[in-house]
């Protein structure tokens, strides 16, 4: 089966003396890849669903990314282990894996079924990628520009957020252990590739750290309807802004903390915003504000 005609080249010899022709492709085919697992006892296969839990992707410090973009960013990104491909489908994916032989890493095919089990979407797109976790940053390579997630708990959220901060030119996100693991599959889709690109820690000393920011004379800022309209908020960095729980909003420990108070103001019939809606309008709001 040919995958594509673009990684390799073959120089064709000159004829009678006349200059030597351009390269010719030579098709990378599917005889170059293993074969593929197809069974769910295979002990690979069993490495690879063991990522889904946060524990396991803790003690072997990488992570599994779906998709072709997520896979293309952590092969550009130089943290790529293993590409999974559906050894069905590999006829779709020719340029991503020319990318990773070109990169030295691995090619694992698997059964169809198998990339279902993986996926934790619909309709999967038939790949995947084995990445190493990004090393934590030192709280003080946070930088100027830091979102604090205090227990927001739904995955899609936290990776939104974290997209977000990404697109607003946040330098640091501060999670509290309470949080959606933000290196889970459905964390990671909702970043689309932000994961690589924004400095995470996760911390159950966050309100020390927060704490420590603030001696070192940044602000604290956390939502409150009773805090100062968004809009009207004039700062400049150093400053961390503290986004809470979906059901519970910032806890008391952290709020106690604050410098600030800023409010999203309602004007319409809905009671409050979702938490990544609410971050969202924030992080703008400061970063415009500077």
């Amino acid at each position: 089966m040919i995958l594509s005609s673009v990684e390799y080249t073959r120089a064709v010899p000159p004829a009678n003396g006349s200059k030597p022709m351009e390269p010719r492709p030579v098709p990378v085919t599917s005889d170059m890849l293993p074969p593929a697992i197809t069974s769910v006892r295979n002990l690979r296969f069993a490495a690879f669903l063991a990522l889904r839990t946060r524990e396991e992707r803790a003690s072997r410090g990488v992570f599994l990314l779906e998709g072709a973009k997520l896979t293309e960013e952590a092969l550009t990104s130089g943290r790529a282990q293993c590409v999974l491909v559906d050894a069905e489908r590999i006829e779709s994916f020719g340029r991503l894996i020319e990318l990773a032989l070109s990169r030295n890493v691995e090619i694992a095919p698997l059964a169809g079924s198998l990339v279902a089990k993986l996926s934790q979407t619909p309709s999967p797109q038939g790949v995947l990628v084995v990445a190493s976790l990004p090393d934590a940053p030192a709280p003080c390579q946070l930088g100027a520009r830091i979102v604090a997630l205090d227990g927001v708990q739904d995955p899609g959220n936290v990776g939104t957020i974290i997209r977000t901060a990404d697109a607003a030119g946040l330098t640091g996100a501060l999670l509290t252990p309470a949080c959606a693991d933000p290196y889970s599959i459905k964390s990671i889709r909702a970043t689309m590739g932000s994961i690589f690109r924004v400095p995470i820690r996760v911390d159950s000393r966050a309100a020390d750290i927060i704490k420590d920011i603030k001696a070192a004379g940044a602000r604290v800022l956390v939502s409150s309807a009773r805090g100062v309209p968004y809009y009207n908020i004039s700062i400049r960095e150093p400053w961390i802004l503290i986004i809470g729980s979906e059901g519970c909003g910032v806890s008391d420990e952290l709020r106690d903390i604050a410098t600030d108070t800023i409010a999203l103001p309602m004007r319409g019939g809905a009671e409050s915003l979702n938490a990544a809606v609410a971050a969202g309008v924030l992080m703008y709001a400061l970063t415009q504000s500077e």
